[in-house]
């Protein structure tokens, strides 16, 4: 399967219905991944898109619709604080001001100014550090459960075929799902590299997930 650019991917995406988590079913769009799509220096994989509890599914996925992305994940801002203390965004001081008055907004109380405004400085901070953001499933899955192994397989081909047009330097797979997702294939020149996923593991702090991407830094570098 050849696909010349990532909206001709995208169409095709939306159009499958191998899984029953399709992602249309339920009112919701199937995500691609958002970032930098020229000289990608990192793609990270994370799990699958995440729906939020504290809005209602249809108000949810109507702004998934209305602002073209999905996934509470693309939207963490730990994520983007662990990014920015191990220097892989930079502008450090000033990152680390607009993720904290980002975390001021309610997403309750304002939940059209959460998404908007979230949802644009963090496709901002990826695009102007060339780091790109997708996920080893496309459709959100019921309750927020794990991607069952035959959604992870499902979708591999998607995901490979998006790692293939922006053809990064490194791939970042972010916990067990994104590696399940993706194996330890490598293409020629490029590296593979598996870290845990933000969130994940309460035993292991930030400090040492910063640690482990200052590697990541240099093996992009």
């Amino acid at each position: 399967m050849q696909f010349s650019n990532l909206d001709d991917l995208n169409e095709k995406i939306k159009s499958c219905n191998k899984c029953s988590i399709n992602a249309t079913k339920h009112g919701f769009q199937k995500t691609l991944g958002q970032g930098a799509i020229k000289d990608v220096k990192i793609f990270f994989v994370c799990q699958k898109p995440h729906t939020l509890k504290n809005i209602s599914t249809e108000m949810q996925a109507e702004f998934w619709k209305k602002y073209g992305s999905g996934g509470f994940f693309s939207y963490n801002l730990r994520f983007y604080r662990i990014l920015a203390k191990a220097q892989l965004l930079k502008d450090q001081e000033e990152t680390l001001r607009k993720l904290d008055e980002l975390s001021k907004i309610s997403l309750k109380a304002d939940p059209e100014k959460w998404w908007t405004t979230k949802g644009r400085t963090c496709r901002e901070l990826l695009r102007q550090n060339g780091l790109y953001l997708s996920e080893a499933v496309k459709c959100p899955t019921p309750q927020n459960r794990r991607p069952k192994i035959s959604e992870l397989r499902n979708c591999s081909k998607w995901l490979r075929e998006e790692i293939k047009l922006l053809n990064p330097k490194i791939v970042c797979l972010l916990g067990r799902d994104a590696q399940k997702s993706l194996g330890l294939e490598l293409t020629w020149g490029q590296a593979i590299f598996a870290t845990w996923f933000p969130g994940q593991y309460a035993q292991i702090t930030d400090a040492t997930r910063i640690e482990h991407f200052k590697k990541l830094r240099k093996l992009s570098n």
